[in-house]
C-alpha cells in the first residue's frame, strides 16, 4: 500500500506513519478542526460493495466496547472502498516493542499485565465480543503507562474481505488456540492466546515455532515444553495454571479469562514472595504470601459466562488427566526451588573404594559387548552392506519397492512421456504423514544402510486451498521418521522443511530442522544424506546453487527405509482437494 501521509480521510489529515501490522497500516491523523489527534488505522483491502454493510456491522459492535483498557473507537467508514478505524492514540508504543522478543519479565510485572488484559477481555467478552488475536504487537502502552488492547474484531473483518495471506497471519499463528485453525474461534480461544503470551514474557519465546504449518500442526496436537523445564526458579503452581489455560480442548480450561488471570495471580503469592527476574535471578516481590488453600477461592471456577463451555475441576482437585505431568507429588521428586532443603547424605568409605573399583569395570565391560559384536564399524569403518542403485522408473515397474498406500485410495503410474513415477491421491481421505494425526500419505520404501547420499527431483503439483507435499522420506517406524520435503499451504505458502518426528521423546514434540520459504510452484531437487547417525539435507531449485538445511539431526546408524511420499490433508480445517507429484528418479549413493 503507497504512503498516505497528507491525505484525508473523513475530518483528519494524516500526518505520519505509524506503523503497520497483519492486517493495518496506522498512521496519525489530526482533526482539520479541533486539531486534536487520533490513529487511523487503514485496513490492508479494498471493500467490494457487498462487504461494506459487513465491516460497518463489525466496526459499530468494536465502537461500542468503553472500558479503561481498551482503545476507544470512536469513529470509521469506508472511501473509496478503503476502510479504516479512527482510534484514541497511545503515544507510548506497543508492549512488543517494550519488550522485544527473547525478553523475559519478572513475575510480579507478567501478573500485573495479565490482569489488566484479562479485565478488558472479561469485558468484552460480557460484551459477546470475541478478540481473536490476542498477542504482544496488539497490546499497546497509555499515557500513563496502562495497558490497552486493541483490533478487537480486525482479524474477523480481514478474513471476512479475503485479504490475508499466509505470510500476514504467520506472527499470530504462533497465539491462536487449536479450534481458531478449525475455523471455530470462542471466547476460550482469548484465553489459551493471553496465556501463550504469558507463557512468552515468562520463558523469552513462545512454546511452538516454526513455519506456519508447523506452528498450526503444533498448536493442534503437541503439548507446549513444560515452563519448569527451562526456567528451574518458576513457581510449580505458576507453571500448573499456564498448563490448564493451554489446554487443548477449550472446555478444559478455565472458566473464564478473568478465572485465568486470578488464579495466576495467587499462584504468584502461594508458596514464596520469590519470582523470576530478566536475567534469572530471584527478586523479591513486595506482594505479600497468601495461604495455599486460598488458590482455590479465587481461581472463580464456579464462573460461568453466558452460553460457555463447562468450567475444568477446581486446582487443588484432580486434574485434567492431558496434565497428569503436572501432578507430580514435588516431595516425591527432585527438590524444588521452594521446598526446604533435603539433607545431605555423605556416603561411606567403603562404598567410595567399591565404586572406583566396579565402575571402572563395568564400563569395560560395556565397552568389550559393544565393540566385539558383529558389524560394528570400528573405527569409522565404511558401514557394511551399502549398495548404491539408480531408479530412474524407465522400467515402468516398482522393481525392489515396496507400495504402501494406507488410506487405501492413492495410486502410482508412470503414464507420462518421460516414465517419471506419478503418485496421485484423489483427496477422498485425509493422507497426512504426522503422528499427530494420522500416517496414512502413500509412499514406496525399501530397506538401506552404511552411509549413504539420496537425490530425487519433484515436480509438485498442488491444488489451491490445500495442504499439500512430497517428500523423500527416512522411515524407522510409525512413530518415528524423517521426511525433507517441499510442502504447499492454501497455494499461497511453499516451503522446502526438514522435519523429524520422534513419539519416543518424552517431550512428544516434533523437531524442524530448517526451513526455507520459496515464492513459486516449484520443480525441485532435494538431497538427504546420512553420515553415521547423523543426516542433513539440501535442496537446489532450477540451476542456482544447493542451498543446505540450517540444521542437522543425529538419529541411527542402523538400517532403515528410504523413499518418497506423498502427503494430502485436511489439516487446518482445509478442504481435501486432489493432489499429485512426479518423481523423475531416485538415486542411492553410497559414501565412505
Amino acid at each position: 500500500m503507497a504512503s498516505l501521509i497528507g491525505q484525508q480521510l473523513g475530518s483528519y489529515i494524516l500526518t505520519d506513519f505509524l506503523g503497520q501490522g497483519a492486517f493495518a497500516e496506522v498512521y496519525l491523523g489530526e482533526h482539520i478542526r479541533l486539531h486534536s489527534r487520533a490513529a487511523i488505522k487503514v485496513l490492508h483491502t479494498r471493500l467490494a460493495d457487498e462487504s461494506v454493510e459487513y465491516f460497518l456491522a463489525e466496526a459499530q459492535i468494536i465502537a461500542r466496547l468503553n472500558h479503561p483498557n481498551i482503545v476507544r473507537v470512536f469513529d470509521f467508514n469506508v472511501e473509496n472502498g478503503t476502510p479504516y478505524l479512527v482510534e484514541d492514540y497511545a503515544p507510548n508504543g506497543t508492549l512488543r516493542s517494550r519488550h522485544p522478543i527473547g525478553t523475559k519479565l519478572p513475575l510480579d510485572v507478567v501478573v500485573n499485565y495479565t490482569k489488566q488484559i484479562a479485565e478488558a477481555l472479561q469485558y468484552a467478552h460480557d460484551q459477546k465480543v470475541i478478540h481473536r488475536d490476542v498477542k504482544p504487537q496488539n497490546l499497546l502502552l497509555g499515557h500513563h503507562n496502562q495497558i490497552l488492547l486493541s483490533d478487537f474484531g480486525i482479524a474477523t473483518i480481514s478474513e471476512s474481505s479475503r485479504m490475508s495471506s499466509l505470510q500476514d497471519v504467520a506472527g499470530t499463528a504462533a497465539y491462536m488456540s487449536p479450534e481458531q485453525f478449525k475455523g471455530q474461534p470462542r471466547r476460550a480461544s482469548d484465553q489459551y492466546a493471553l496465556a501463550i503470551v504469558v507463557y512468552e514474557w515468562l520463558s523469552g519465546s513462545c512454546p511452538f515455532r516454526g513455519s506456519f504449518s508447523e506452528i498450526a500442526s503444533q498448536q493442534l496436537y503437541v503439548s507446549p515444553p513444560l515452563l519448569g523445564h527451562t526456567i528451574p526458579l518458576l513457581p510449580h503452581s505458576i507453571e500448573e495454571v499456564v498448563s490448564i489455560a493451554l489446554a487443548k480442548e477449550p472446555e478444559q480450561r478455565f472458566a473464564s479469562v478473568r478465572s485465568f488471570a486470578n488464579a495466576l495471580e495467587q499462584a504468584s503469592k502461594e508458596t514464596s514472595p520469590t519470582v523470576v527476574s530478566s536475567n534469572d535471578e530471584p527478586v523479591q516481590s513486595a506482594t505479600a504470601v497468601a495461604p495455599a488453600h486460598a488458590f482455590m477461592q479465587v481461581t472463580e471456577q464456579n464462573e460461568r459466562e453466558p452460553d460457555s463451555e463447562p468450567s475444568v475441576p477446581l486446582v487443588g482437585a484432580a486434574l485434567s488427566p492431558k496434565y497428569r505431568t503436572n501432578e507430580v507429588n514435588i516431595a516425591a521428586e527432585s527438590p524444588h526451588p521452594t521446598d526446604p532443603p533435603l539433607p545431605v547424605r555423605h556416603p561411606k568409605r567403603k562404598w567410595v573404594v567399591l565404586g572406583g573399583i566396579l565402575i571402572p569395570l563395568a564400563l569395560i565391560a560395556s565397552l568389550l559387548f559393544v565393540f566385539l559384536r558383529p558389524g560394528f564399524p570400528l573405527f569409522g569403518m565404511k558401514h557394511a552392506n551399502c549398495e548404491g542403485f539408480s531408479d530412474r522408473f524407465q522400467q515402468m515397474d516398482l522393481g525392489g519397492w515396496a507400495w504402501l498406500d494406507p488410506g487405501n485410495s492413492s495410486t502410482y503410474d508412470f503414464n507420462n512421456v518421460s516414465h517419471y513415477l506419478h503418485i496421485s491421491s484423489p483427496g477422498t481421505a485425509d493422507e497426512d504423514l504426522n503422528p499427530h494425526n494420522n500416517t496414512n500419505a502413500p509412499r514406496i520404501l525399501q530397506a538401506v544402510s552404511g552411509n549413504f547420499s539420496i537425490e530425487t527431483q519433484i515436480d509438485f503439483i498442488q491444488q489451491p486451498a490445500s495442504f499439500q507435499g512430497a517428500a523423500i522420506l527416512m522411515w524407522i517406524n510409525q512413530g518415528q521418521f524423517l521426511r525433507l520435503e517441499i510442502s504447499a499451504w492454501n497455494d499461497k505458502y511453499y516451503g522446502v522443511n526438514f522435519v523429524y518426528y520422534d513419539m519416543t521423546d518424552p517431550k512428544n514434540t516434533d523437531h524442524d530442522l530448517g526451513a526455507k520459504l520459496l515464492t513459486t510452484s516449484p520443480t525441485i531437487k532435494l538431497r538427504l544424506q546420512r553420515n553415521g547417525a547423523v543426516f542433513s539435507g539440501a535442496w537446489q531449485q532450477g540451476t542456482g546453487d544447493w542451498n543446505p538445511t540450517t540444521k542437522t539431526y543425529m538419529i541411527t546408524s542402523g538400517p532403515v527405509q528410504a523413499g518418497v511420499v506423498l502427503m494430502n490433508s485436511a489439516i487446518l480445517h482445509l478442504p481435501l482437494r486432489p493432489a499429485e507429484a512426479y518423481f523423475h528418479y531416485f538415486h542411492f549413493t553410497c559414501l565412505s
